[in-house]
């Protein structure tokens, strides 16, 4: 799968991607404020700060593909909202 990783900078994506690699996976790695697309990618990872979920999740639902969140502490009621 080729996967969007928000977060991948932090403590955990830092983790992740190497272990998401070594799995098979393709990772693009996405930080605050990035330009890049979502397009071609199956699916998204979101370990970033509690503020920046539901702008990621909107993202990965605007290119209609699932997204995980492993982020604690974020709006829940704003992500079901999207």
């Amino acid at each position: 799968m080729k996967i969007a990783l928000y977060g991948h900078a932090g403590k955990v994506g830092r983790v992740l991607e190497p272990a998401l690699r070594e799995a098979g996976h393709e990772v693009v790695g996405f930080g605050r404020g990035g330009d890049r697309t979502l397009e071609g990618l199956d699916a998204a990872i979101d370990f970033t700060q509690p503020d920046a979920v539901v702008e990621n999740v909107q993202a990965a639902l605007g290119a209609r593909m699932p997204c995980v969140i492993g982020t604690s502490g974020f709006d829940g009621d704003a992500v079901e909202a999207a």
